[in-house]
Parts: C-alpha cells; structure tokens; sequence
C-alpha cells in the first residue's frame, strides 16, 4: 500500500515539470519546422543553379541553419550536455 502511494507521488508532475514539457515540445516543434522550409530553401538553390559563387555562399549559410537549429533543441533537452555543474 505504502509502495503504490509513493509511486503516485513520484507521477504526479510540478508545473515546473509541466513547464519543461512545453519548453521542450515547444523547441521540438520550432526545429522540426526549421529543417522544413530550410531543406526547402537548399533544395530550390539546388534545382536553380545558375549563379554557383553567389549560391555555394546561400547554401552554407542554410546548412548553418540546420546544425544551429539542431543543437539549439539538444541544449534544451539535455543542457548538461554542454554546460557543466
């Protein structure tokens, strides 16, 4: 008896708890979206190369978005990853 109570306990969830959930699927959902309309963008320089100086430059700064944007949600799910206590 004493066991299930402690386990409903532990289930129960803070509002920091809850707060965190939304920050991450927040995240989540912002970089999901990110890699959307960039890979969009990669894709439509690629199929109109005409200007590959100017284009090579554009598309490295997309490529930059998706590693940026990628690292951004890994920092909010886990920031021990990168910052030490």
């Amino acid at each position: 008896m004493k066991r299930l109570k402690r386990e409903r306990e532990k289930a129960k969830m803070t509002a920091a708890d809850t707060g965190s959930i939304m920050l991450i699927i927040l995240s989540v959902l912002c970089t999901t979206i990110s890699w959307v309309v960039t890979c969009i963008g990669i894709n439509q320089h690629l199929n109109h190369w005409n200007s590959p100086a100017h284009q090579k430059i554009v598309v490295k700064m997309l490529a930059l978005v998706l590693i940026w944007s990628l690292f951004a949600t890994i920092v909010v799910i886990r920031p021990q990853v990168f910052f030490f206590h």
